[in-house]
């Protein structure tokens, strides 16, 4: 009779446990996927990847948004067209020298959620580009540090670009923040559109090391 007794517990909680798990499984997994996304998406509203963006007349500069999802819709709209243009696609097409603002509007189901200000300076072409940085920089693994330029005339509305002959040593980005990634020797460089630059040569050493290289902070511009 004791040993029945004990079966049907056994038997009464097998069954229970049974019921459970069936009645999870039937919880459709689209809906669980669409909480998650939504609680996602609240969290990570839509950015500019640039929020300030120089242009030479002529030039054109396609608007970058994170965090976009399929529901969301952008339009966009310049503030003073005789500066600068944006089309639907959000491509801005620089027009003459000044400043104005881009308007990003994000929408769901044709309510606004969001609104995003991208300012727009349209300048001169550069003519020469100095570097104020040192001309040798040590860098320890994982410090970064701006390669500092000057541009002329101060008006223009270029921006260099950047590169590194060894991104695995160290990377620059589009603002020139340099970042030391691995041991070793690289030269970065800032280039105009008339293909004067100036460079940099980038040490990198371990962290337990300390900054021994030879470096000089005289501004120097080199032409091709």
């Amino acid at each position: 009779m004791f040993k029945f007794k004990g079966l049907r517990k056994h038997l009464i909680t097998f069954s229970i446990l049974f019921f459970f798990v069936l009645c999870v499984s039937f919880i459709p997994v689209s809906k669980i996927q669409a909480t998650s996304t939504d609680q996602e998406g609240q969290m990570n509203a839509v950015k500019l990847t640039s929020y300030r963006k120089k242009l030479t007349k002529g030039t054109k500069y396609k608007i970058k948004l994170k965090n976009m999802t399929p529901y969301l819709e952008a339009t966009y709209k310049s503030n003073n067209k005789a500066i600068a243009t944006v089309n639907s696609k959000g491509t801005i097409t620089a027009k003459r020298t000044g400043t104005t603002k881009i308007l990003v509007t994000i929408s769901e189901d044709d309510e606004v959620v969001q609104t995003l200000y991208l300012t727009v300076i349209v300048g001169k072409k550069a003519y020469s580009i100095q570097l104020i940085s040192r001309d040798s920089i040590t860098l320890q693994v994982g410090q970064k540090t701006f390669l500092k330029t000057s541009i002329k005339p101060k008006d223009s509305g270029e921006d260099p670009v950047y590169r590194s002959t060894k991104s695995s040593v160290a990377s620059i980005n589009s603002t020139g923040l340099i970042h030391a990634k691995h041991v070793g020797q690289t030269t970065v460089y800032a280039t105009l559109l008339n293909k004067k630059y100036v460079r940099c040569i980038i040490k990198v050493v371990p962290p337990s090391e300390s900054d021994d290289s030879e470096t000089t902070y005289a501004p120097k511009e080199i032409r091709k």
